[in-house]
């Protein structure tokens, strides 16, 4: 047992995910933005580009779901 098995009654794949949200998304802040929107954000195959916009909407008052976050990369202006 690891030391995140030990002490987080989560699963694995919960942790890694919170894991990643830590370190691409350090300045989400009191952003509304779903919990799984952010794994989905968080994600390796996800732009940075990508995620710098979904933050700047969150920001500006749009909540982000995790429906908009699975369209996100085809729609934002930066892929088009």
């Amino acid at each position: 047992m690891n030391c995140c098995e030990a002490n987080f009654p989560w699963e694995r794949q919960t942790i890694q995910n919170m894991m990643n949200v830590a370190d691409k998304l350090p300045k989400f802040g009191n952003s509304d933005i779903s919990r799984s929107a952010l794994y989905l954000l968080a994600q390796n195959s996800t732009p940075a580009s990508a995620r710098t916009e979904a933050i700047e909407k969150a920001e500006a008052g749009e909540v982000i779901t995790h429906k908009q976050a699975k369209e996100y990369p085809p729609k934002f202006s930066l892929f088009v």
